[in-house]
């Protein structure tokens, strides 16, 4: 018998719940300035594409373990799916090494399942990456690719087949960049929308993404956001034209431009890419007809 390490507690997020689920994040990432009730209720109240759904294990009132399931949308195979991208994984030290991730995680999938969710992402670090692969099934697409370029990253330009990418809203769009602890600029390039953002990181700027407005859905929706400087970044690297590319983009060619794409060893938390069909059909997600940004998860 699975030892009983509390209560699971199921469903769509409740601004009750916000606190509690605050706290044990807090606990767990301290260094995490951003996590505090703006962002949760943000991040899992707020979202057009719908609430997060939350997996806690409630002991005694207090939430010692958390897995955020938090909706959106993307192109798979030339249709659009709603899926979830988990997030915001937390147990408490005090349950270290009793299975409880993996218990909360399987739970969670299952009730994306029954409430019609079809996929499934999470973007978890090299220490975490073999708990979704090996223990709830996840297909592992490898690390996401860290390039430090001289100069602005070259634009997504090459002609590529997409089997996997998040689609916008303007909508939903306008929701990300409104992140309370976010400081974002955007500008049009070339008739694309270049969204960036402060790495906090010796003043390198990284590229969240760069977006064609007629793809954004539904088609033909138009989105008037104008242009905003994102600030002045700090650092020494701040006075040059340094910037950070993370991410999956078959369409972007990198060889006439000087960037670096960084060894594991060198990067503080190598980001790995892993997706679970949630339908039962299969789906075969491959790396090379993947499309996944910087601002399609919430690193930044």
């Amino acid at each position: 018998m699975a030892e009983r390490l509390g209560d699971f507690d199921l469903g769509e997020t409740r601004s009750d719940q916000l606190a509690g689920i605050v706290a044990l994040l807090r606990a767990s990432f301290p260094h995490a300035s951003h996590i505090n009730e703006a962002y949760t209720r943000w991040l899992y109240l707020q979202n057009p594409d719908g609430t997060t759904l939350s997996s806690n294990c409630v002991r005694e009132r207090r939430v010692m373990g958390h897995v955020a399931l938090t909706p959106l949308r993307a192109r798979i195979q030339g249709e659009i799916d709603r899926g979830v991208i988990v997030g915001n994984v937390a147990t408490d030290p005090s349950l270290a090494g009793r299975g409880l991730f993996t218990r909360l995680l399987e739970a969670g999938l299952e009730l994306a399942t029954s409430r019609g969710f079809g996929f499934a992402v999470a973007v978890p670090n090299a220490q975490s990456v073999g708990a979704f692969v090996k223990r709830t099934g996840f297909t592992a697409l490898g690390p996401l690719d860290a390039r430090i370029a001289i100069g602005s990253p070259p634009p997504p330009s090459a002609p590529a087949q997409l089997d996997f990418e998040r689609t916008w809203s303007c909508r939903s769009l306008r929701w990300r960049l409104e992140h309370p602890g976010g400081h974002y600029g955007w500008h049009q390039r070339k008739g694309r929308l270049v969204v960036t953002a402060d790495t906090g990181k010796l003043g390198i700027r990284v590229e969240l993404a760069s977006l064609d407005p007629a793809e954004l859905e539904p088609l033909g929706e138009s989105i008037s956001l104008g242009e905003r400087e994102m600030g002045k970044a700090s650092g020494p690297l701040s006075r040059l034209p340094v910037h950070l590319y993370v991410g999956l983009d078959p369409r972007r060619h990198w060889r006439a431009r000087p960037a670096i794409n960084l060894p594991l060893r060198m990067r503080p938390a190598p980001l790995h890419l892993v997706v679970r069909d949630l339908k039962g059909t299969q789906r075969p997600f491959v790396r090379e007809t993947t499309l996944f940004r910087a601002i399609d998860f919430d690193a930044y």
